[in-house]
């Protein structure tokens, strides 16, 4: 005598429904596990979620705004603690150039770094804070206008590489030993895509609209990007570089950075009337390497 064993449709609906969310979860833990996360907040007075001090609970990162500066808050589930930098200048508000936070772990010991970039005074400041056990650091600032890490999520140390963009073939490289950022001796001079990239700042720089365009761009990149370069209305508004942050999110299998992710901010200044306030233009690059080895910029949104 043969059994049958009669499931509902229902039961089985339900049934494969949860096996396909367990499948989607363990994807997603896994990608967590292999992903560093990166924020680019420049938008004051809002909250962010992250777990910054490495206990597991999501901590709540609020900038604010009061009187000319920047306050920077974060709330643990043990205490709140105010972000101080070594500069008291650092948090001032500046009316083209919103305060940025990126979240990296440079330290690779499952709790993030901070870094922080504002402008003052016509010149741009990064901060880097670190979770102590007790307290956040500030254990680096500059006052460059170019920072990036090489290495950012791969099995090498993360390197910090600074530079101004006046002087971007004098890089000066760091890494962080424990809760110290320590200089490498190393040449640092060779940063991938950064000869692109310093063409592209040029193009957005020059106070005319382009008659033709240099080889920095893979073939197929979109004409509706390359558009930005004819939006730009030169004939109203100059623009002025004022930072750029950037790091490696994919490498190929002889080890270089396969592809960087670069944002650039601009100011953006009225040319006919000086008494209009000037805004800030963000502009995000994706580079990445050819057959030949070769960067080209292939990705632009703003």
């Amino acid at each position: 005598m043969i059994n049958f064993i009669v499931i509902k449709k229902s039961t089985m609906v339900a049934t494969i429904l949860g096996i396909l969310s367990i499948f989607f979860l363990f994807l997603c833990i896994n990608n967590a596990k292999n992903t560093s996360v990166f924020f680019n907040l420049s938008k004051p007075t809002h909250i962010y979620y992250y777990d910054f001090d490495g206990d597991g609970q999501k901590d709540a990162l609020t900038i604010s705004e009061i009187n000319n500066y920047y306050e920077i808050k974060i709330e643990t589930s043990n205490k709140d603690y105010i972000l101080n930098c070594s500069n008291i200048n650092f948090l001032t508000i500046c009316p083209y150039y919103d305060l940025k936070v990126n979240i990296l772990d440079l330290s690779r010991d499952n709790i993030p770094e901070i870094i922080l970039s504002n402008y003052y005074n016509n010149s741009c400041e990064y901060c880097i804070f670190k979770w102590n056990g007790s307290n956040f650091d500030n254990i680096f600032c500059c006052n460059d206008n170019m920072l990036g890490i090489m290495d950012s999520n791969n099995s090498r140390t993360p390197l910090l590489l600074k530079t101004n963009f006046l002087n971007n073939n004098n890089f000066s490289c760091y890494f962080l030993d424990n809760n110290t950022i320590k200089e490498v001796s190393a040449n640092c001079s060779n940063i991938y895509s950064l000869d692109e990239v310093s063409k592209f700042i040029d193009l957005i720089e020059y106070p005319y609209e382009p008659a033709e365009l240099p080889d920095i761009f893979i073939p197929n990149i979109s004409s509706d990007e390359l558009k930005i370069f004819w939006n730009l209305d030169k004939d109203n508004y100059e623009y002025k570089f004022q930072s750029a942050y950037f790091y490696d999110n994919d490498w190929n299998s002889s080890g270089y950075p396969s592809s960087i992710l670069w944002t650039l901010s601009f100011q953006k200044i009225n040319r006919n009337d000086a008494n209009k306030p000037s805004k800030e233009m963000l502009i995000y690059l994706t580079t990445n390497i050819d057959y030949l080895n070769h960067y080209n910029i292939s990705s632009i949104s703003w």
